[in-house]
């Protein structure tokens, strides 16, 4: 087997060793500013690139030459929102002298012409700040809506400190199920959404199951919800799955490392390294918006409020002029309401995926129900791959696809 190994404080650490080794990487305690550094200095032909404390509240902008590809610049900005300790991790690649049309995903993708890309580390997660997170709502419909609002008002926050009017959201799971809340609530800033593995589309089988034992549907035939009554019972009380990490110490990294290489078998053994690195570093990061996940969710990954009841109204939803004038002037839209009419939408699945199998089976259903006004919706399924569809080049080439339709179709348009 490939020796893996990770260095830091002068010192050499394997990912997957015996438990001693475990316990000296847990306590030497690898920074998630290291990791980061590590994770992007992964990217192809980029000889330095940017960090920074996760305290500050500043940019690092680094112009880097690539080839035939052009020049393309990187930055790496922390981006204070409202709110005490509120900031956003987020790093972005444009290209240089040319005009920018397009906001969007990164080496493969920066490719394109007239796109600026920006990945964003969600409010509580990754390395954008870590405030506290608190529910105030008391039934289960209103504190699912509020741990919602927690991610997609800063999404729109984050939108408007960069002055970006209309752009294209790409969400992998987690971030998929975000991305649809953030397009029901603020569609009028979306020129396309795409969907990658996201969770939370299904309705849950199980409760049927439920209903039966009450009395409701006593013909009903499900299976029992394969979970384990401790799963259930810590998220009833509301305790994070990483809390459970975090508690455990060098065990807890000694699990995970096991986890993590299955899951992840299929890189190359620096990525590998790198990866597994910064997502450890992370998970050990103080809690904050994971907890959103307990209100969200129910054990397991089915949603509280399933997307599949909300999906049809993406694109079609009804905006206020008098509150977007120069929305509605660069549409050419004079009426008080405007109907977006012509949003559309792409699923992203891998064909082994385990996320959602309502999702993966709604291409139909989109076109049927979007025959009638210019929307579109359509689902790909990528042969032989799993969940993270993001670690394969067909995903690149989809997206790539995707952007050019865009270029084409809304070139009128000044997108960022």
């Amino acid at each position: 087997m490939p020796e893996k190994s990770s260095s830091f404080s002068g010192r050499t650490f394997h990912a997957y060793g015996s438990f001693k080794e475990s316990f000296s990487y847990w306590w030497a305690g690898l920074s998630s500013e290291v990791s980061e550094q590590r994770i992007l200095s992964s990217i192809p032909q980029v000889q330095q690139t940017p960090t920074h404390d996760a305290r500050a509240v500043d940019h690092k902008t680094i112009p880097t030459e690539i080839s035939e590809h052009c020049n393309r610049q990187w930055h790496l900005h922390r981006v204070k929102l409202h709110g005490k300790n509120c900031v956003l991790n987020e790093f972005s690649i444009e290209r240089l002298n040319e005009e920018v049309e397009n906001n969007h995903n990164f080496e493969a993708l920066s490719r394109a012409h007239g796109w600026r890309l920006y990945a964003l580390d969600l409010p509580g997660m990754g390395r954008s700040s870590r405030p506290p997170f608190k529910i105030s709502a008391k039934n289960p419909e209103g504190q699912v809506a509020e741990a919602e609002h927690w991610f997609i008002d800063a999404i729109e926050e984050w939108r408007v400190e960069r002055k970006i009017e209309r752009f294209t959201l790409l969400g992998h799971s987690f971030g998929g199920y975000i991305a649809t809340a953030y397009a029901l609530k603020y569609p009028e800033h979306l020129t396309k959404l795409i969907l990658a593995s996201p969770v939370g589309i299904s309705e849950n089988p199980y409760k049927a199951r439920r209903m039966a034992l009450n009395g409701k549907a006593a013909d009903v035939q499900v299976p029992r919800e394969p979970l384990p009554k401790w799963l259930k019972f810590v998220w009833a009380v509301k305790i994070s799955p990483f809390t459970l990490l975090r508690w455990s110490g060098p065990l807890g990294r000694k699990l995970f490392s096991i986890w993590f290489k299955k899951e992840f078998k299929q890189l190359p053994p620096k990525e590998l390294q790198a990866l597994h690195d910064y997502t450890y570093s992370i998970f050990n990061l103080p809690g904050s918006s994971e907890y959103a996940l307990t209100y969200i969710f129910e054990p397991g990954t089915f949603a509280r409020l399933p997307l599949i009841r909300r999906i049809q109204d993406v694109g079609t939803q009804r905006y206020d002029c008098l509150a977007n004038p120069q929305l509605c002037k660069q549409l050419g839209d004079t009426a008080q309401h405007h109907w977006v009419n012509g949003f559309s939408f792409v699923f992203i699945y891998g064909e082994n995926d385990w996320a959602d199998i309502e999702g993966q089976n709604l291409d139909g259903t989109i076109k049927q129900e979007r025959r009638e006004n210019r929307s579109s919706g359509k689902v790909i399924i990528l042969p032989d791959i799993g969940h993270y569809v993001c670690f394969h080049p067909q995903f690149n080439r989809v997206v790539l696809d995707e952007m050019k339709g865009i270029a084409t179709s809304t070139a009128k348009d000044s997108l960022y």
